[in-house]
């Protein structure tokens, strides 16, 4: 990414996805975020540009493996994401 397009996904998230996250309930802030990345998700454009870049390498973690280097804190996938989560 250039330095203009990271500049501006940082201004877009402190002046507007931060403060719409922080202000709501913590369960409702969740699950708003599921439902966005979920969304997110399903756009080609999105996950081609956000995987750009990103390395290939599996990495063991809690017991799994992992595709990538990149993760999501646990919290954020409880009950979603892994077949196998227990």
């Amino acid at each position: 990414m250039g330095d203009g397009l990271i500049q501006a996904a940082d201004t877009l998230y402190s002046r507007v996805i931060r403060p719409l996250f922080f202000t709501q309930q913590p369960g409702n802030a969740h699950a708003t975020m599921v439902r966005t990345l979920t969304l997110l998700d399903a756009i080609p454009f999105v996950t081609r540009r956000l995987s750009a870049g990103a390395p290939d390498t599996p990495v063991a973690a809690g017991g799994v493996t992992l595709p990538s280097h990149v993760m999501v804190a646990a919290g954020l996938v409880k009950g979603r994401g892994f077949d196998d989560e227990k």
